[in-house]
């Protein structure tokens, strides 16, 4: 992996048009404040990616909290066939 370029903030804020350049051909920014980094910019491709793979880390996540929850028996199950027999008599799904 790249390492990424590093920048003061106030060289950021005189050249951001030549910082989107940078990142927009492919490498990542990361902007420090008194010498700690505090923001990193990437492509917006590369976020959304990052994005999704942390939405599928989090459901991974809750469906282990969740299984671990049924095996201790913190929560309990129902049959599907029940399940959809009382949302039938409640009228919020159809046949």
């Amino acid at each position: 992996m790249a390492q990424p370029k590093v920048m003061t903030a106030e060289e950021v804020r005189r050249g951001l048009g030549d910082v989107f350049d940078v990142v927009v051909a492919g490498q990542d920014v990361v902007i420090e404040r008194r010498s700690k980094p505090v923001v990193a910019m990437i492509r917006y491709e590369d976020y959304a990616a990052i994005q999704e793979e942390l939405e599928d880390l989090r459901d991974a996540q809750r469906a282990r909290e969740v299984l671990e929850a049924i095996r201790s028996g913190k929560m309990k199950t129902v049959p599907w066939e029940q399940l959809k027999a009382e949302l039938k008599a409640e009228g919020l799904i159809d046949d």
